[in-house]
This record gives structure tokens, sequence and C-alpha cells, in this order.
């Protein structure tokens, strides 16, 4: 879709007087429909639900990271084909790999004067009214993908690729989509074709780290990311999959470095309390486990985490750190929630199967007291009893 000056523009500046300078000279080049923010997360609240065209983004944003607020719209799925300016103080290194992934070519950095900015919106208008019909087609690629349409997404790219093959982020997105389609040897061959190409590629480097991830090589995985995770402090994704990767692989201390990393750049981030309460309950401390996840989950999800915790830990024959887990969440709960209930049946069972029978049946009965309709509970009991039908 060309793009011209009837558009919608979002502008997220920090000051107002950035605001005012880059409204200015969007006004100087046509353009009236604009939309101006100082908060990014402010931004991504409406973005989610009033669509724009045109984003012109400071990476020097507060709380939330221009470039981080940029993957956090695209995740979203309402977007893919938009076009961004990208605004910062200086190109730093750490943003190279997300502004050719994220396909940001247009970039501008201080000095802001208004004939150079002028000057880069017009060049921008220019260039993406006349796109070429490759350009295009991965564009209605990447929407497709980021709309989990993948069957036209992967049309879409094999088209751009027919076009200009070669093209690394056209081959890139096509990987993507293979993964998401679960074949996972095709992605492989696609990433691997890349860097045969491209040997300094990180983008197709951390894509086939995400893939040793998927076949659960977790050490190779983790080894792949503690090499370029630190190269890019602001990848949402690349730090996530660090994080779980390092957990998986028992590097406890890499796992916390990089969730301290993703929590600097994204506040709200559920992998960050996942991986943080992973870490403490494979080191046994789970006196703030509950605090840790109440950051960012639900009642439900810190639940279920604990439930998923216990059940890894009572296959892996540790039945009696279990149990201790449960304890010291049932503390952290006491009041707290009307959930707490599923908790004490997991205490119930941890008990049971120490032998511990009369401790089991007071674990019971404080589920039922707790949600008296909760029939598991009351099989539980019953059986203890000898009563089980």
């Amino acid at each position: 879709m060309a793009l011209d000056k009837s558009k919608s523009v979002a502008v997220l500046m920090p000051t107002q007087a950035e605001v005012d300078f880059f409204t200015i000279c969007l006004g100087e080049c046509g353009f009236r429909r604009v939309v101006a923010f100082r908060s990014a997360e402010e931004a991504y609240e409406v973005a989610v639900r009033q669509l724009f065209d045109v984003f012109i983004t400071r990476m020097e944003m507060p709380k939330m990271n221009g470039i981080v607020f940029i993957q956090k719209i695209r995740e979203t799925g309402n977007y893919g084909s938009e076009t961004h300016l990208f605004v910062c103080d200086t190109i730093p290194s750490s943003v190279l790999t997300l502004l050719f992934e994220l396909d940001l070519p247009y970039v501008l950095t201080k000095p802001f004067q208004k004939a150079s900015a002028v000057l880069k919106f017009k060049h921008l208008l220019t260039t993406e009214s006349s796109i070429t019909e490759a350009e295009q087609l991965f564009r209605d690629a990447r929407s497709a993908y980021f709309n989990n349409i993948f069957e036209m997404a992967l049309d879409s790219a094999d088209k751009v690729l027919n076009l200009s093959p070669g093209l690394e982020k056209a081959m890139a997105l096509k990987g993507d989509i293979l993964l998401k389609q679960s074949d996972v040897s095709g992605a492989k061959s696609v990433f691997q074709n890349i860097l045969k190409n491209n040997e300094k590629s990180v983008t197709a480097f951390q894509k086939l780290a995400t893939i040793a991830m998927l076949e659960n090589k977790h050490k190779e995985a983790a080894d792949m990311f503690n090499k370029i995770a630190d190269l890019n402090p602001y990848h949402i994704k690349m730090l996530e999959n660090a994080g779980i990767s390092c957990l998986n692989a028992d590097m406890l201390v890499e796992a916390e470095k990089h969730m301290s990393k993703l929590a600097a750049v994204d506040v709200t981030n559920k992998v960050t309390s996942t991986v943080v309460a992973g870490v403490k309950v494979k080191q046994g401390n789970y006196d703030d486990i509950v605090n840790v996840l109440s950051k960012t989950h639900g009642e439900k999800e810190i639940i279920q985490f604990l439930n998923n915790a216990g059940i890894k830990m009572s296959k892996e024959n540790d039945v009696a750190g279990a149990l201790k887990m449960y304890k010291a969440a049932a503390l952290q709960l006491e009041g707290k929630t009307p959930l707490l209930y599923a908790i004490y049946y997991n205490m119930g069972i941890a008990y049971k199967k120490l032998g511990d029978k009369m401790n089991s049946a007071v674990c019971f009965r404080k589920a039922l007291k707790l949600n008296p309709e909760f029939t598991k509970a009351t099989t539980a009991l019953a059986e203890l009893d000898g009563k089980a039908a």
C-alpha cells in the first residue's frame, strides 16, 4: 500500500519541544493526521486499538525504549506493513541487529535540524510511495506472519525470493514462518543457508540457537545465546530465549543475568519472572517465589506455575522439595487468593507420596474447607480413609 500524506502518523518523543519540532516538520511535508505521545506505554495502549500507518519513534523514551515499543506492537498482530522513522541520539551498536531484523531502514540522528528532518520525511514519502514489487510482497508476507496467516505469508515470501533470490530479510522471514508451521528442519536449512551467504548474520545465528532450544539441546542453545545476548540488550525474544535456555541447562547465574537485562527494557515481561522463579526452584530458595511471580502473573498463573514445578520435582524424585515449595507458597498466599485450596491439595498429594497419611488428610481437609465442591480432594480424602468407591 503506497504511502501518502493522508496516512495517520504517531509521534513518540520524550519532550514537548521534540513533539512540536517533529509535528511542524511533518506539517511542512503535508502530513495532517498526527497524534503525539510522550509515553511509549500510552502509545502502545492506543496503537493496539487505533492503527497508525507511520511511526516516528524516539529510541530514548522513558520507561519503555523506542526499539522495545516497535517489537511489542509487532507482536500484537496489528502491524507488519507500517512505516517507521527511528530517531536516536546516535545509532548504538546494540540495536543494529534489531534495526535489520525489524526492517527499519529510515533513521534520523542528532543534531535535529528542521531542513534535514524535512528532507528525511520527503525522502521517506518519495521512497515509500514507489516501493518495488518485491518489497511490497515482503511487507505483505511480514504482515500475514504477524497476523498468524502462515500459508499466505509463506506464499508471499516465496514470491519475494523468486524475484530477489538470496534476499536475507526475506529468507529470515521464511525461516520464521516455517518455525511457526512446526517445520523445524526446513527452518534450520533456511537459517544455515543465510549463514553460508553471510557468516556474520546474528539474526540467523540466534534463530539457529532458538531451534536448538526447541530440539531440547539446552546446553548448545544456551552457549549460542550467551555469545550474542550481551551484544543485543534490547532484543526481547533473544533475551527471553537466552534465559529459558540457561535455566534448562542449569546455568543459573547466566539465566538471572539475562533476565536482569530483560527486566530493564520490558518490566511487564512474564518470561522474566517465570525464569527467575524457576531459578529459585532449582536453588531450593522458595521463600519469595510468589512475590516474584506476582509482579507479572495473575493468581491462576501463579498456581499453575507452582503446580507444574511441583509435578516436575516429584517426577525427579524430589517430593520433599515440592512439599517445601508448597508450604512456602501457602504462607505467602494465605488470605490473598481463593485458589489456595489447590496448593493444599498438592501438599496433600506430596505428603501421601511420602507416606504421611495424617498430614495428607489435614491438607485435603484444608482444601475442602476453602472449596467444599473440590471433588478431587473429597476423593483423595476418601481414599486415605479407605472409603473410596
